[in-house]
């Protein structure tokens, strides 16, 4: 593919999804990590899905809410793969490896905070608190690092296609 066509469409992609609220993310995303949380909690006790997005354990209604779902996570890791100067193949590999790490540390941080909503609602205050602010900022950033380094990427998101395309209109291409 032509490198110009290349980046209409690696950018194009990022602008519709983003002009389209995320929507597709969460339609996506949502019932995997419903029903991920639900059957890991399954194997603890008794867990109820009600409503599509709110399950019931021990007594306790777990509310997955869009920021529970972390749509925009996704995105963010999505633009990371997509403003790279990659191959296609390398591009869905790095998505992908990202994606999961995420999406592993995302259930498992929706269980942390189950479990201490079901047995101690201070903690439950504090780390929500921690995980609102902070936590998921840091997992997402540390599933790219990670991802970055397993794929040996040597190049930074958005700046390196912009030093390619000044580099390209100055004629050094």
């Amino acid at each position: 593919m032509r490198e110009e066509y290349d980046y209409l469409l690696r950018y194009g992609l990022l602008l519709a999804l983003g002009l389209s609220a995320l929507a597709p993310f969460y339609w996506l995303i949502t019932p995997f990590t419903v029903y991920a949380v639900a059957g890991v909690l399954g194997l603890f006790g008794t867990t109820t899905i009600l409503a599509e997005t709110t399950i019931v354990f021990q007594g306790a209604y777990i509310a997955l809410i869009p920021a529970c779902i972390a749509g925009a996570a996704y995105y963010l890791l999505l633009i990371c793969a997509f403003t790279l100067p990659l191959s296609w193949a390398q591009r869905f590999k790095l998505l992908g490896m990202s994606w999961g790490l995420f999406f592993i540390g995302n259930i498992l941080r929706i269980l942390l905070a189950t479990y201490f909503i079901t047995s101690n609602q201070t903690l439950f205050d504090l780390t929500h608190a921690l995980f609102w602010y902070a936590g998921s900022t840091l997992l997402v950033i540390a599933c790219w690092f990670v991802t970055a380094f397993y794929y040996k990427i040597d190049k930074i998101p958005i700046l390196t296609d912009i030093q390619q395309l000044l580099k390209a209109i100055r004629g050094g291409e």
